[in-house]
């Protein structure tokens, strides 16, 4: 009767062991879950704000008129 016990007591700690184990699995597997995929799209995210900060610089280079000949230190005229 004795080792009856025993073994019930050792499978108690085991399954504790076992179950312990699988909760610390399932957050660990969590917590690299969550961080990998934004390890991912973080150089997508920059490319996108580059691109968005390209469109408006065209984009106000569009709507804004280009300065008469010789009023520009960037551009200067075609023809002198």
């Amino acid at each position: 009767m004795a080792d009856a016990s025993g073994q019930r007591a050792d499978h108690r700690r085991l399954a504790w062991m076992v179950t312990g184990g699988c909760a610390v699995l399932v957050l660990l597997s969590a917590g690299v879950g969550t961080s990998c995929p934004a390890r991912a799209i973080r150089p997508a995210l920059t490319v996108l704000g580059q691109q968005e900060a390209f469109l408006a610089d065209v984009a106000h280079d569009l709507r804004t008129p280009p300065p008469p000949c010789g009023r520009s230190p960037k551009r200067g005229c075609a023809g002198g």
